[in-house]
């Protein structure tokens, strides 16, 4: 028997563009009903003839690699998206605006163009995208940084040219369909792009802009509520990308304005059409968790790991959110489970995961037996030497795990941290989730009370003993703004910058974040030019600290909320 690409010769000729669309319909309804081996072999079957099938093909093998992150899966997939582009090269107008300086200078004729040529021009750009985010990670070098950057800039060039061409080209003689689809390429690609880039800290931001790229967030949200809203190939891609931007990024980053309500809307819709879809049902524990509603996220994250065995990672995902499910309403011994359960399993970061879980086994300490406190050293002593790197940079998160198992190890291996697991809701910002619930903070208050309790009977000579009690001091005063106590808080965050500045052995990180958080009381009083001093303050006073990435993250969104 054949296998699959011994069909796949060049001399049968390229698919029609109608059949093209409906084949990648065909193909979105196998993805969106887990049946991802599918997918595999009908895009493959036309991958040398097809724009679409050949772009389904690489994004495939492009999904894979960035969930895996398996050395072969990356080169596997930079090899597929290399054949996908030049299949696309064959489809793509020989003279067309990306080849001549010309179109600098001169307005391009889009009349010139085919219909065919406009839609690989566009897959292209984005097979262009995934090209370069595969570059960022597979070399970690600063060759592969340029080489990334200048292969994200020529993709955005296409992007911006083909808009043009939405408005400028005559269609009255297309089919109507043939427009709707080549719309939405260019409004997702620009959609993803600007949210994307807008979300860059600002001295990224102004590298970015420097070399000729510009963004607009709110542009962005519009052209992918367009595809939401319209019936195209896009449409569930970017259903995907609202939903994640509004309901992960904008949490994990902090102070960035989500929309869970408008996720809801569309998570309910897209879940009609594609009830067994294992993204969507995850999307849809994700929606619980953010409104703390803890016990039906966890059985939507359960049925979405039901649903699927092609993808481990989407498992993985899974686990890592109940992890934080059960962190969030205490219940240590269900966190360690699953940061357990994603340390043997998954290797995104197990410096990370094992972090997880010796923190877990801390905030239970008096319970392990002996047998788990010898797991617990075992694991708190492996996180060294388990740190990566991505993008050629060491993980912030991986630097706090690894800062936090030394103080462990300078302590003699059975030392004590100071309430690990709540530190880890303050990095993760999961305040913005559980302050949703007065009953998760109240229980986190209590604990902070009694950690407070406990400092008081320690020996303050300590040299842990200024950053245990000024990390116990923001932990309260994030526990009483969620409950609605600003003025406590504020009291508290002042007093831990003016207090413990310059006194800190190892969790420098404290005071720059306790000034973010003393600048967004300010904002949400509405005091703009103070909350401006201080956000400005964060960023710009403080040097050498681990998370100063993450805080950037935060404080530009939180700029930017400031200008709206």
């Amino acid at each position: 028997m054949a296998t699959v690409e011994e069909t796949t010769v060049s001399d049968m000729g390229s698919l029609p563009l109608e059949e093209d669309i409906a084949s990648i319909y065909k193909v979105n309804d196998l993805f969106y009903n887990n049946k991802f081996d599918e997918v595999m072999e009908l895009t493959t079957v036309h991958a040398d003839r097809s724009i679409y099938n050949a772009f389904g093909r690489a994004f495939m093998s492009f999904m894979n690699a960035l969930m895996t992150y398996e050395p072969q899966h990356i080169a596997e997939a930079s090899a597929v998206l290399g054949r996908a582009c030049d299949t696309l090269d064959k489809f793509r107008h020989k003279a067309g605006f990306t080849e001549s300086l010309s179109s600098f200078f001169m307005r391009t004729d889009f009349d010139t163009f085919t219909v065919k040529e406009l839609h690989a021009e566009a897959a292209y750009a984005e097979l262009l995208m995934m090209k370069a985010m595969l570059s960022l990670i597979e070399e970690e070098t600063f060759v592969s940084l340029v080489r990334g950057m200048l292969k994200i800039r020529s993709a955005y060039q296409i992007i911006k040219e083909l808009s043009k061409a939405i408005v400028q080209r005559d269609w009255s003689t297309a089919d109507p369909m043939h427009k709707r689809e080549f719309e939405g390429a260019v409004r997702f690609s620009s959609g993803v792009f600007n949210v994307t880039i807008a979300m860059l800290p600002g001295i990224v931001l102004k590298m970015a802009e420097f070399v000729g790229f510009t963004s607009d967030r709110e542009k962005g949200l519009q052209d992918l509520m367009w595809l939401s809203q319209n019936k195209n190939i896009r449409q569930y891609p970017a259903n995907m990308f609202l939903c994640q931007y509004h309901l992960i990024v904008s949490y994990m980053m902090g102070n960035i304005k989500a929309d869970p309500e408008l996720c809801k809307t569309i998570l309910d819709d897209s879940l009609a059409v594609y009830p067994e879809s294992a993204i969507f049902r995850i999307l849809n524990a994700r929606y619980h968790l953010v409104q703390s509603d803890i016990e039906s996220a966890i059985s939507w994250y359960n049925s979405g790991i039901s649903v699927q065995n092609h993808w481990p990672q989407f498992h993985h995902f899974c686990y890592w959110e109940l992890a934080w499910a059960n962190i969030y309403t205490l219940n240590w011994r269900e966190a360690h489970r699953y940061a357990k359960m994603l340390y043997e399993d998954s290797n995104w970061s197990k410096a990370t995961y094992a972090y997880l879980a010796v923190a877990s086994m801390c905030m239970m300490q008096e319970e392990l037996t002996e047998e788990e406190r010898d797991e617990q050293a075992e694991l708190a002593k492996a996180i060294p030497s388990l740190k990566q790197r991505i993008c050629g940079k060491s993980l912030p998160q991986e630097k706090l795990a690894i800062t936090k198992v030394e103080r462990l190890s300078r302590q003699g291996g059975r030392g004590r941290l100071a309430l690990p697991g709540l530190e880890l809701v303050y990095v993760w910002n999961g305040f913005n989730i559980i302050g949703r619930s007065p009953r998760l903070v109240e229980a986190m208050l209590q604990l902070v009370n009694k950690e407070k309790e406990r400092l008081k009977t320690t020996n303050e000579e300590d040299e842990f003993h200024a950053d245990d009690q000024c990390l116990t001091t923001l932990l309260e005063a994030m526990c009483l703004k969620h409950l609605g106590s600003t003025a406590e808080a504020e009291f508290l965050i002042k007093g831990v910058i003016s207090k413990y500045s310059g006194r800190l052995t190892s969790d420098t990180y404290l005071i720059p974040y306790a000034t973010l958080e003393y600048g967004l009381i300010l904002r949400d009083r509405g005091e703009t030019a103070k909350a401006l001093e201080q956000l400005e303050k964060a960023k710009n006073d403080y040097t050498d600290y681990f998370l100063i990435s993450r805080l950037h993250f935060r404080v530009h969104a939180a700029l930017a909320s400031l200008a709206l």
